[in-house]
């Protein structure tokens, strides 16, 4: 009985890290798609301000400090990028670990049916066990009545058997 619960628990605890591992890999794939769209409108921002100035033939202080902001824009978007590039590698080794959990579940399945089918086989066995015990009482009392029977048998035997000259005993 104790190892059915610790099958549940089991498949219990494996259920909940599969629950965890869907959200988790959800609000990464939310993250992914907000860094995405915010790597989108940075790039979008910068084309828009290049061709403002080109347009306008802005101040110089404006293309300098349009520059400076380019380029600070040129880091985000590289650190944008390796953040991106984690979150797919996060993605990858959480799906790797779902992929896991999920044989891991199909196991345990399968185990918890290996060991129901050896209880029932054993219950069998002790059943078997229990026939093989009254049938080799019965044969115990059968030997003990033979054994009286047999005994009479010889004593008539070797009563005959005095009464027959030449028979030795």
């Amino acid at each position: 009985m104790w190892k059915k619960w610790v099958l549940y628990i089991a498949n219990v605890v494996v259920v909940g890290v599969l629950v965890q591992q869907v959200m988790t890999t959800t609000y990464l794939a939310k993250i992914d798609y907000g860094l995405h769209s915010s790597l989108q409108s940075t790039k979008q921002l910068a084309s828009i301000e290049s061709s403002i100035i080109e347009k306008n033939q802005a101040l110089q202080s404006m293309a300098s400090t349009t520059q400076s902001m380019s380029d600070q824009l040129r880091l985000t978007l590289q650190v944008t990028m390796a953040i991106n590039k984690n979150i797919h590698a996060i993605d990858a080794l959480n799906q790797s670990t779902l992929d896991v959990n999920q044989t891991l579940v199909g196991l345990g399945k399968q185990s918890q049916v290996n060991l129901a089918s050896i209880a029932s086989q054993l219950g069998q066995l002790n059943s078997s066990i229990g026939q093989v015990g009254g049938q080799l009482g019965q044969l115990k009392e059968t030997i003990q009545l033979d054994a009286s029977t047999l005994h009479d048998m010889k004593a008539q035997t070797d009563q005959m058997n005095s009464k027959v000259p030449g028979v030795t005993q």
